[in-house]
């Protein structure tokens, strides 16, 4: 499952050293949808052989 965390949290979830468990689990906490950001993106992102920029392109909506 994939974790988004806050920027400031980076650092900390990325060290292999960091073995503090119960400090880790407390940074997976609900994201706020506010400072989410969503577009709609091209089909082609539904095949896995397309492993390009253009994935992540927004496309205009109708």
């Amino acid at each position: 499952m994939p974790v988004i965390l806050e920027e400031n949290a980076y650092d900390v979830w990325m060290d292999s050293k960091m073995n503090d468990i119960e400090y880790l689990k407390s940074l997976l906490i609900p994201f706020p949808a506010q400072k989410m950001k969503s577009y709609p993106v091209s089909t082609i992102v539904n095949s896995p052989k397309n492993d390009v920029a253009e994935c992540l392109f927004p496309i205009n909506s109708l």
